[in-house]
């Protein structure tokens, strides 16, 4: 009787610490999905309290760059003011990709500070909303073409989730 009350409670913690480590690994909210053709997106996102990047995913980007004179002009704020209001160029982002994969996700990274950017932190231990303003200007890039952009959190980028399973 109590080895079946022990095995029946170490299955529960078991299914526990399964169904955690799987949402572990769900961390990231799609801000926006903009056509490098050119558009522009204007919304409301929640984010969750902690440490957030926004990170930049392309499918194919490995197997066919887009333009790299590409230009996404960003502006991110919240009830307490603009987080950021900048322009990035594809060129100046760092890819990161799995082996043998087309699809990759850019980031700016400061190499003299050894720190990534466009991360802030969102206080609190509640979600917040933000409102994002996204636009990239026409370039003749292919029809179907798109960038997403993705809110990260703790630097785990959900690869699964930007751009499925291959």
């Amino acid at each position: 009787m109590a080895k079946r009350l022990v095995l029946g409670f170490a299955a529960i913690i078991l299914a526990a610490c399964a169904t955690v480590g799987a949402d572990d690994f769900k961390k990231g909210t799609l801000g926006a999905s903009l056509s490098l053709a050119g558009s522009s997106v204007e919304k409301s996102v929640q984010l969750p309290a902690g440490n957030v990047q926004l990170v930049f995913a392309i499918r194919d980007y490995m197997c066919r760059p887009p333009n790299p004179n590409t230009v996404l002009r960003l502006k991110l704020a919240a009830d307490q003011g603009v987080v950021f209001d900048t322009s990035v160029h594809l060129k100046d982002l760092t890819w990161a990709h799995a082996v043998r994969s087309c699809h990759a996700y850019g980031y700016l990274y400061d190499e003299s500070a050894g720190l990534a950017k466009l991360r802030f932190n969102v206080p609190g231990d509640m979600p917040q909303a933000f409102k994002l303003a996204a636009s990239i200007e026409a370039t003749a890039e292919r029809r179907g073409d798109q960038v997403d952009l993705w809110f990260i959190y703790n630097g785990r980028a959900p690869t699964t989730e930007m751009f499925g399973t291959e």
